[in-house]
């Protein structure tokens, strides 16, 4: 897998802890993790038969939702904020100016 963030394989630190039975062997990734205790059933379904439908871990899943999020939340906010610059900038006629109605009756000498 790919790291996005880095355009790189992420790295691993391996730890063996050997046993009476054997050697437990653990691969510990370099990345930030996060544990997610309480997840609903139904949403852990779901999240499970689509991670499975595009040949995903779970962890990947979750990652690929998180990102997708996050890219729309981001476009939301610049799209606000682009909003919110065009109604500052728009130009507003001072109030002193008549409207074109009254403008065009004055010409037309229709008061």
């Amino acid at each position: 897998m790919v790291c996005p963030s880095h355009n790189a394989y992420p790295t691993f630190n391996v730890k063996a802890h050997f046993i009476a039975s054997g050697c437990h062997i653990e691969l510990v990734s370099e990345m930030p993790q996060i544990n997610t205790l309480e997840i609903p059933d139904e949403l852990y379904t779901q999240i499970q038969g689509m991670a499975r439908s595009q040949s995903r871990s779970i962890n990947e899943q979750i990652v690929t939702f998180l990102q997708r999020a996050l890219a729309a939340e981001i476009q939301r906010q610049t799209q606000a904020r682009v909003l919110q610059e065009i109604h500052q900038a728009r130009w507003i006629p001072p109030q002193a100016v008549p409207g074109s109605v009254t403008i065009l009756r004055e010409i037309r000498g229709c008061e």
